[in-house]
């Protein structure tokens, strides 16, 4: 795939995703905590932690016993 190929699909990518907003809500809420989870997990990475993707999420829910 050219350079000008995957510029031309980033800008009708971004044409779509204008096309929707604003979005709803409940959509931007689940786009948050997924950037949340994804963001913790991969700095984590980089620093040499183990744990999984849905481990992070749990950790950041709280929902692991200590």
């Amino acid at each position: 795939m050219t350079l000008n190929e995957i510029l031309a699909r980033l800008d009708r990518k971004k044409q779509h995703l204008d096309s929707l907003r604003p979005l709803p809500p409940d959509s931007l809420n689940s786009f948050r905590e997924w950037l949340r989870v994804e963001m913790t997990y991969a700095s984590n990475a980089m620093e040499g932690n183990r744990l999984t993707r849905q481990e992070t999420g749990l950790v950041l829910e709280g929902a692991v016993d200590q």
